[in-house]
Formats: structure tokens, C-alpha cells, sequence
């Protein structure tokens, strides 16, 4: 007796009917099975049998077609019927999987012991499935009981579909956080760029006070105006005279506590409100404050109602006040002298000699013939605001090798003039300024009119660096020593450079100016 099965020979890898002892099950395009068997006679003989099969069959062995899990949850797991003509053993392809495992005719069929009940309402193919809600549910139906013939193509472009939605939402939802991120850091940016704006409009001084305006420029020699000199003249005098004379100008009149006390009351609402710290009858002001601390602000706002009424005119305040400021900086730095000793008396006047002749001397012949140089060639104007800038405390300093004769006398030999150059100022920024001496030497030499006096011969090696050399603050960051500005603790407060690099070179249009008009010189010589 052989067992075989019927086929449907359009379904997926094979799709499995129905199974009989022997003989073969056909089916036609009206749904009809028909079973072939042998009569009494040796003759076949065919009997119409009802069924749930939809498809032509082809009776083949199960071992002959490959069998997939696709292909057994598609087949109908309906029984065939009770017809009589139908064989008794035959049944469903699940009852088959489950009791009846198929192997090749070739092989022995062992013994298998008949596995446990299966779950309530699952199938034996459902069973030994995946763990997968798919393929654990029955296979739909139509109305007539028919299995629906699932599409693996058609799942796979549903399940890349919600795939590719979620992706999408997930997207969206990212790129709202990253868009969320920027705005916050955008933000933050432009508040932080607020507050350097802030700082930058009022830089502190080292009293703590603001310094209004922008950074000051050095520019050619100015006189102050002759109503400036005599209002600050007459402040000298009025304020001495409120003081009680000369001999208490220096003296110290307010204590400290009684002005860290009318600072807490200043501080209410600005000193809008505030009382007058003294009149003109017991005139005081703080010489151990800073010029413009509470206490002398107020005392300056009693100066002025004096002075007018004294005057009988009205005066600008605010000039007024400034001057008071200016005269009470002054003597300020005249008690830090008095309270020094001779020797470091001496050592305060030379550094004020060096630092006025460095202001007057060599402004001139330094600062201002690198104006004269810059303005006269055109391939220069364009470094005037940055020299303007720079001002005397960026130019360098020299110091001659021979001695000033005293007695007015010629000298043994034409002095050097050893070059001292500020510790803070980068190497570039001196060897950018050599292009500006050699213009004015190159000029000057062209000049009909000789007098004056000629450059000086300078030397550079060896580099001797003044360690002392007041910074100039806002320049270009190139333009400091970069270990020099690496000492200083917050150079952003204290020198508040400007974040940029400024070109410190020649165009070689000038280069070759120069070297060509040295040669012609140096040929007529």
C-alpha cells in the first residue's frame, strides 16, 4: 500500500490537497473530484467525490514536490467529506504533519510515538510556525469558506510602507529636537554677544570706573582750547580756597567707614535722591577715594553750585565736574609722592622725565615721522588709523651709547642708539615699523629743504626688551607677544584685544621703492 498526495500546480512551492492509501485523486475546473480505482474486474472506475479543493490537482508523492511553511498554512484545512468512495484513511494536511510525518519511499519509516495534544484552537502546521502573530492566526476565508491566498510580495511592501513611517515620524520628530537645539544655542550666542558689546562700549578702569567713548588715538600734537586751560585754572583755585588753603589739600578729611557708608546710601537709587555729603562751609572731599567715587561725585555737585554762585554765571555741569575729577586725580598722585621715601622719590621723578621725553622727544621724532611717512606715501595711508592706534606707548624706545656731552660740545663719535622695544609687542609689528623709517629716511633725503634733524643710526642686536612698557589696549590680537599674553591673567577684560589678524606686511610695490631709491643714494654717494 502506498500513501501519496495531491497537489495543486499553481501554488506557492507545491500546495497540498488531500491524501489516499492508493489510486489518485483528480479534480476538473468545476470543483469535482474524482477518485481512480480498480473495480472487481481489474478495470478503473471513477466516482464523483465532494471536496473543498478549488484548483486542478496533480497527483504526485509528497517526497517528489518541496514543501514550505508558505505553502502548507495556504492549503485548505478542511476535511474532504463523507462520501462512501472516499478512502477511509484519508484527512487533512494538518492530521498529516501532525501524525503521518512524510519521508521517501526509500528510506524506513520508524516508529514515532503519537506526539501530545496540541493546543485548543491551534493547527499542528500553526504550531511548529514561528513565534509570530502572522503566521499563529487561522488563515482568512471568503464566504464560501475558501482559504484567501496570501500575497508574500504584497505583506513585504505593507510592512516596508510602515517601516518607511515611522522612519518618517522619527525623522520629523528629530529633526524638531535638533531645530529646538539650535534656536537655544543661537540664543545663548546672542546674549553672550550682548554682554561683550556691553563691555566693549564701557571698558572698566583700574579704579573701577567706566571709560565712555571709544579707545583714544594718537594723532599729531593738539592744544587744548584756551576756555578749557583757564576753567581748569579757576577750579585749581576755588577748590583750594574751599579746602581751607593749600596746606590741607593733601590732607585726609573723610574716613573710610564714612564713605563706605554714603556708598550704600548712593547705591539706593544712583545718587538721585542721595543728600549732599558736605556744603561750602565745611567743604570735604575723599583723597584715598577715586576721583569719581560717590563721596566726590557729591562733593563735586557742591563744588559746582559754589563755583556758579561764586562766579555768578551759569557753567556747563558737566565740564565742571570733569575738571573737579581731573584736579582731584592730580592730587591724589601728588599724596602717593609725598608718603614715598627720597630714594624712591628720585626713582618716581626719573620714570616721569623718561615718560614725558618719551612723549615729547621721541614722540616727535618717532611717532610723528611714521605719520609723516604713512601720509606722504600712498602705498601707507591705508596703516594711519592702525598707527593712531598704536600711539607712543607702541613705538620702541632707544638709548644712545655715548653720552650727551654737558658743556654743549661735539661728541668723539657719531652715537648708536640702542633699539628697546616693549616687551608686550609682537616681533612682526617692529619689523613692520622698519618700512616706515626707511620711507621717511628715503623722503627725506629727497627733500630740498635739509633742516632739521636727520634719522637716527639705530641698532637692533642685541634685542633688549623693556619689561615694564605700559600695554595699549584694543589692537589687533597679532599684535601682542604671543608668550607675553599668555602671562597676563584676562587679557579680554584688561587688554581687550580685537579678535583679528592685522596684515603686518609691505606690498612689494614699496619693497622695491625703497630698495631701488637706497641704491641711487648709495651710487651718488
Amino acid at each position: 500500500m502506498q500513501r501519496a498526495v495531491t497537489l495543486a500546480p499553481d501554488a506557492l512551492d507545491g500546495q497540498v490537497v488531500s491524501e489516499h492509501i492508493e489510486g489518485r485523486w483528480y479534480h476538473d475546473l468545476d470543483n469535482v473530484a474524482t477518485y481512480i480505482g480498480e473495480d472487481s474486474g481489474g478495470r478503473g472506475r471513477e466516482s464523483p467525490t465532494p471536496g473543498h479543493v478549488h484548483d486542478i490537482v496533480l497527483s504526485q508523492p509528497l517526497y517528489e514536490r518541496e514543501l514550505s511553511p508558505l505553502s502548507l498554512m495556504d492549503c485548505d484545512t478542511a476535511p474532504l467529506g463523507n462520501d462512501d468512495h472516499v478512502p477511509f484513511e484519508t484527512t487533512g494536511i494538518h492530521d498529516i504533519v501532525a501524525r503521518n510525518p512524510i519521508y521517501s519511499p526509500r528510506e524506513s519509516q520508524p516508529s514515532t510515538p503519537r506526539p501530545p495534544p496540541l493546543p485548543e484552537g491551534l493547527s499542528p502546521l500553526q504550531w511548529y510556525l514561528p513565534n509570530d502573530p502572522l503566521y499563529r492566526e487561522a488563515p482568512p476565508r471568503n464566504e464560501n469558506h475558501q482559504v484567501l491566498r496570501m500575497d508574500p510580495i504584497g505583506r513585504l511592501c505593507d510592512q516596508v510602507s510602515g517601516l518607511a513611517q515611522v522612519i518618517q515620524t522619527d525623522r520629523q520628530q528629530l529633526g524638531d529636537q535638533i531645530q529646538g537645539l539650535v534656536d537655544a544655542v543661537q540664543s545663548d550666542r546672542r546674549r553672550f554677544q550682548d554682554q561683550i558689546e556691553a563691555l566693549e562700549q564701557s571698558p572698566l578702569r583700574g579704579d573701577g570706573s567706566r571709560r565712555k567713548g571709544k579707545p583714544k588715538r594718537t594723532s599729531n600734537p593738539k592744544r587744548r582750547p584756551g576756555d578749557g586751560v583757564l576753567l581748569a585754572a579757576q577750579v585749581r583755585s576755588y577748590f583750594t580756597y574751599l579746602v581751607g588753603g593749600s596746606h590741607r589739600l593733601l590732607e585726609v578729611s573723610v574716613s573710610i567707614e564714612e564713605a563706605d557708608n554714603y556708598v550704600i546710601l548712593w547705591n539706593t537709587d544712583n545718587g538721585l535722591s542721595a543728600l549732599d555729603c558736605c556744603d561750602k562751609d565745611n567743604f570735604r572731599y575723599d583723597v584715598l577715594g577715586s576721583p569719581k567715587s560717590p563721596w566726590n561725585m557729591s562733593a563735586a555737585r557742591v563744588f559746582v553750585k559754589a563755583f556758579e554762585e561764586w562766579a555768578g554765571v551759569e557753567l556747563d555741569q558737566e565740564t565742571t565736574m570733569e575738571a573737579v575729577a581731573t584736579w582731584i586725580k592730580s592730587l591724589r598722585q601728588a599724596r602717593r609722592q609725598s608718603l614715598l621715601s627720597r630714594t624712591q622719590q628720585e626713582k618716581e621723578k626719573g620714570r616721569a622725565r623718561r615718560q614725558g621725553r618719551k612723549r615729547s622727544v621721541e614722540c616727535f621724532f618717532d611717532l610723528h615721522r611714521v605719520f609723516d611717512a604713512a601720509q606722504q606715501h600712498p602705498l601707507l595711508r591705508q596703516h594711519v588709523p592702525l598707527l593712531e592706534r598704536l600711539g607712543v606707548d607702541g613705538m620702541s624706545s632707544d638709548e644712545s651709547d655715548v653720552d650727551e656731552p654737558g658743556d654743549g660740545g661735539s661728541r668723539a663719535k657719531r652715537p648708536i642708539y640702542q633699539v628697546i622695544t616693549p616687551a608686550w609687542r609682537a616681533t612682526e609689528v617692529g619689523d613692520w615699523l622698519e618700512g616706515f623709517d626707511s620711507v621717511y629716511s628715503l623722503l627725506r633725503h629727497s627733500k630740498q629743504d635739509l633742516r632739521g634733524q636727520y634719522p637716527r643710526l639705530q641698532g637692533r642686536i642685541p634685542v633688549v626688551v623693556d619689561d615694564k612698557a605700559k600695554p595699549v589696549p584694543s589692537l589687533p590680537r597679532n599684535a601682542y607677544h604671543s608668550s607675553w599674553i599668555s602671562l597676563q591673567r584676562q587679557p579680554e577684560f584688561c587688554l581687550k584685544p580685537v579678535d583679528q589678524d592685522y596684515p603686518f606686511w609691505h606690498e612689494n610695490g614699496l619693497i622695491r621703492y625703497v630698495w631701488c631709491f637706497s641704491t641711487e643714494i648709495s651710487t651718488d654717494n
